[in-house]
């Protein structure tokens, strides 16, 4: 009786034979079969011998074909592999601002793209350990969890011994998904496996796996941390295993600042969502080396503790919140090294606060300040940067419909230009073009207004 597993599978030249009813067994008789099985027999070993026949010719085509592109390549097979490792790169991704998570898919996917060129090319991919270092895990809705987790522990293994760049992204919670809970921690895991290597982070699951984040060894040379609960709450500590990374930038949304266990003194940029007020002056006292800092959606829950505080490294300050909840912030603080602060997306400019901040600053450094709001008023515009005569950039948004005549801002920019002794100038460092809102082509309204003062 001939078995069907005996068989082999399907190729791409020929159907499945157990698709072509072979191996079937013989119903008339128990032990001995009758003569037209014992034909079909013999003419399926012969199939078998010609199938093997034709997965040595493929074999054989394989090998040709490989020596073939290696003959007509006059360039990559032809150069030392080093130089081909340094060409290959070339193909990885600039991490964006948004972190590695926000690398586009067939960007992460360069050194598999490079591996299916040929034979030569994946041996010189899979021995590059740099097209490695880098992987997004991303976690989704028919995921096959063995799968991934097979591909990135390989995947991490080719980057040998060079610091890595690890972004993973897991969706829904794993009580909520008991059936994926176990792949789950072995993601978790595998991160943690390689704590000694970490040089970015980039963290963004629900709050309830930040425990699960632990470093085995010494302290990671951890340059970026980036940790985001898409469950928004959890309120539970990251702490690798009481070490504490020393990265130079951190992004938390919706994650507590005290609840990460880092070196908050090697700082030098910190961008956070949906943080408390307090947390934001805390964050300002416990980050002396702090150059760039961002914070959107103040949560109001309690009041700033002491006195005002003086940052006398900030440069770059970025406000995206409530109007009434920034002017508190800005009343708290002032940056003397200042020399960038945007105010973005409110509804009514805290133009007073503003302007009470630059005053007590006084930042001899202060170049740009770029204004994105609902309403302008430019009057109050006005009173703003009057307090900085250092500015170069004046970059002003307002939403086309409501955006009002930036007129009597551009004619005292034309009056002042022209030189009077008995004025004071305003805005003498000033460059053009500079925007002032999206409603007008304000390049040809500037020299209308600039000819008109020359008239007067």
């Amino acid at each position: 009786m001939v078995q069907v597993e005996s068989f082999p599978g399907s190729c791409r030249f020929c159907p499945d034979l157990r698709k072509g009813k072979l191996g079937i067994p013989c119903p008339m008789s128990n032990d001995e079969l009758c003569a037209p099985c014992t034909k079909l027999k013999k003419l399926e070993a012969k199939i078998l011998k010609a199938k093997k026949t034709l997965d040595d010719l493929l074999e054989q085509h394989r090998e040709t074909r490989s020596q073939a592109n290696s003959a007509h390549d006059f360039t990559i097979h032809r150069a030392p592999i080093e130089i081909v490792s340094m060409i290959f790169q070339l193909s990885l991704p600039i991490i964006p601002p948004g972190g590695i998570l926000s690398v586009k898919e067939y960007e992460r996917a360069s050194p598999l793209v490079l591996g299916a060129v040929c034979r030569y090319w994946r041996k010189v991919a899979w021995s590059t350990p740099q097209l490695w270092s880098l992987i997004a895990i991303r976690t989704g809705h028919g995921s096959n969890m063995g799968v991934l987790v097979k591909v990135a522990r390989e995947w991490l293994d080719r980057s040998g011994t060079l610091p890595v760049s690890i972004g993973l992204h897991i969706s829904r919670r794993p009580e909520e998904y008991p059936e994926w809970s176990d792949s789950y921690y072995a993601l978790c895991e595998l991160v943690n496996e390689h704590s000694n290597r970490w040089q970015m982070l980039d963290i963004r699951v629900p709050g309830s796996l930040f425990p699960r984040f632990h470093g085995h060894w010494e302290n990671p040379p951890l340059q970026s941390l980036r940790l985001y609960d898409l469950y928004r709450g959890a309120k539970l500590k990251f702490d690798v295993n009481n070490l504490k990374p020393s990265p130079k930038e951190l992004v938390l949304d919706h994650v507590l600042p005290k609840s990460v266990e880092i070196e908050w003194n090697r700082l030098t940029r910190v961008t956070v969502v949906a943080v408390d007020l307090a947390d934001c002056i805390w964050i300002l006292r416990h980050t002396p080396h702090l150059r760039y800092y961002e914070i959107k959606d103040i949560l109001q829950r309690s009041a700033p503790n002491g006195d005002s505080i003086v940052h006398d490294r900030l440069q770059q300050l970025v406000l995206e919140c409530e109007h009434s909840i920034s002017g508190i912030f800005l009343r708290s603080v002032a940056f003397p090294a200042l020399e960038s602060f945007h105010s973005i997306g409110q509804r009514q400019l805290p133009s007073d606060y503003i302007s009470s901040m630059l005053i007590r600053s006084s930042s001899p450094s202060l170049k740009e300040i770029v204004i994105d709001s609902a309403n302008v008023d430019h009057d109050n515009i006005v009173s703003i940067v009057r307090t900085v005569p250092t500015l170069q950039r004046l970059e002003i948004r307002a939403m086309r419909d409501k955006a009002p005549s930036p007129d009597a801002l551009l004619r005292l920019l034309a009056s002042t230009s022209i030189t009077n002794p008995q004025d004071q100038e305003f805005l003498p460092a000033l460059r053009f073009p500079t925007s002032i809102t999206q409603a007008d082509d304000l390049s040809k309204r500037l020299c209308c207004l600039l000819v008109s003062c020359v008239l007067d």
